[in-house]
């Protein structure tokens, strides 16, 4: 099967690359994204089938020309598609970290002016939030860990608990499970979308200002804080973070009610933007761990390489001694030779000269034979 540039294009901006892929072409999306690469073909931005789905009509990218010497089709073969069916979530993935959120509809979300029917962690938290005291900052907490994550001050915990009521019904109606906070790992109450914790909670900001010198003991805190009324929504993420928005407040132009569509669909995002941190994490952790181990063997080579000269070093200086104790044991040889020795001082110095080409043995490196690479 072949396909020309400008055809790949038009596909790419009108189906998702988790759909086009493997029932077009039979391979991954992550395989597809390489050949729109080859044939410089963009493809669309995270976030764009979600604001199609919205009805929004978000721009394309236009299809640049091609450069010089690129090719202007790709032909996809049997053994491409097969590898990339049986394998191009793991291997293919290994080297893109790219996560695409496939799109998904939202329903239109609408907060009740009453808590009606609220779900079981929004009850679990408007009982917990009718005992708790005003803390330093006048908020009250639903500190169970079988409820939604709230701090607001006592006159605004009916808004707060509807808000999260309607964003807690509307993540369910579209098949996210939503948590208390003592059963996931972020501490806070969570969406769980594609298997990856969503962490979310609501507080209100409140205002400081300094205290006269005549309100203030010596314990007492320099500051006094006032509940403002102003709500934010924020997705408290530990490590890995995915990037893009996490934080919603109340504005003059329009209140968190109007947004938790958005905010849901931002929850999509970041749970696949999740995946892909944690992927280049995985990926930085390998590279660095490749790098050690370079930088460990280089270390091991230059250690053995410094043995061996020292080595070679040491037994050239045994060698030149060797070779100097045998020219001094022949010559004292040619003179045992040459002079009158008395029978005993004779053997006197047979003696001597065994003992002393034995001795030049022991010294000599090469006596145990030529040396090699250790």
């Amino acid at each position: 099967m072949e396909v020309h540039r400008e055809t790949l294009y038009e596909e790419v901006w009108e189906t998702p690359l988790s759909r086009l892929a493997p029932e077009k072409y039979g391979i991954s999306d992550v395989g597809l994204r390489k050949v729109c690469e080859k044939l410089h073909v963009p493809t669309p931005p995270r976030g764009y089938w979600a604001k199609r789905q919205h009805g929004k009509d978000p721009p394309k990218e236009p299809l640049p020309d091609l450069p010089e010497d690129a090719t202007e089709a790709h032909t996809f073969d049997s053994t491409e598609t097969s590898t990339s069916k049986d394998s191009g979530s793991q291997e293919d993935d290994a080297e893109d970290s790219h996560v695409e959120a496939s799109p998904i509809e939202i329903p239109e979300i609408t907060v009740d002016p009453h808590l009606k029917n609220p779900h079981p962690l929004i009850r679990n938290a408007r009982n917990a939030l009718k005992d708790a005291q005003p803390d330093t900052y006048g908020r009250v907490q639903a500190s169970t860990g079988k409820a939604v994550r709230v701090s607001v001050s006592p006159s605004e915990t009916g808004r707060a608990l509807r808000i999260l009521d309607a964003l807690v019904k509307g993540a369910e109606s579209v098949g996210w499970p939503v948590r208390g906070a003592s059963a996931g790992k972020h501490g806070v109450s969570h969406f769980v979308i594609a298997d990856e914790e969503v962490p979310f909670r609501i507080t209100e900001r409140t205002s400081r200002e300094e205290k006269p010198e005549s309100e203030r003991s010596l314990l007492d805190r320099k500051y006094r804080y006032s509940p403002t009324g102003q709500f934010r929504l924020e997705f408290p993420f530990n490590h890995p973070k995915p990037r893009g928005q996490k934080k919603w407040r109340d504005t003059e132009t329009r209140d968190l009610e109007d947004v938790l569509p958005s905010i849901l669909e931002r929850a999509h995002e970041a749970a696949c933007g999740v995946k892909e941190r944690r992927e280049e994490q995985r990926q930085f952790q390998r590279k660095l761990q490749e790098k050690i181990e370079k930088r460990k063997e280089r270390r091991r080579r230059r250690k053995e390489e410094k043995r061996r000269r020292e080595k070679l070093e040491e037994e050239a200086e045994r060698w030149s001694k060797a070779r100097s104790l045998r020219e001094y044991i022949r010559e004292v040889r040619s003179r045992a030779e040459r002079e009158e020795l008395a029978p005993q001082k004779r053997k006197e110095v047979e003696e001597w000269l065994e003992w002393a080409e034995a001795h030049a043995d022991r010294v000599d490196p090469l006596s145990d034979g030529l040396p090699t690479l250790e």
